[in-house]
């Protein structure tokens, strides 16, 4: 079974994270801190990867047969 992620940041405040993040891509108004911005989306997404496996993961003990469910990686 997989090690629950991290509790300090939910599912959802990390997509809301990621959405600003994207905002203030498109709008373009400080190439200064383009690299910071995709630095902290990137970390934010593996945030989210790590809550859908491991919920994935906790389902599948929780309603099917016990057995862990595929091992995939999100790309």
């Amino acid at each position: 079974m997989a090690d629950e992620p991290d509790k300090e940041m939910s599912f959802e405040a990390a997509v809301v994270q990621i959405d600003a993040i994207i905002k203030r891509i498109q709008t373009g108004k400080s190439l200064d801190s383009l690299v910071e911005d995709v630095r902290q989306a990137k970390e934010l997404i593996k945030v989210c990867e790590d809550r859908i496996l491991w919920t994935e993961a906790e389902l599948s003990r929780m309603l099917g047969d016990g057995s862990e469910p595929e091992h995939r990686t999100i790309e």
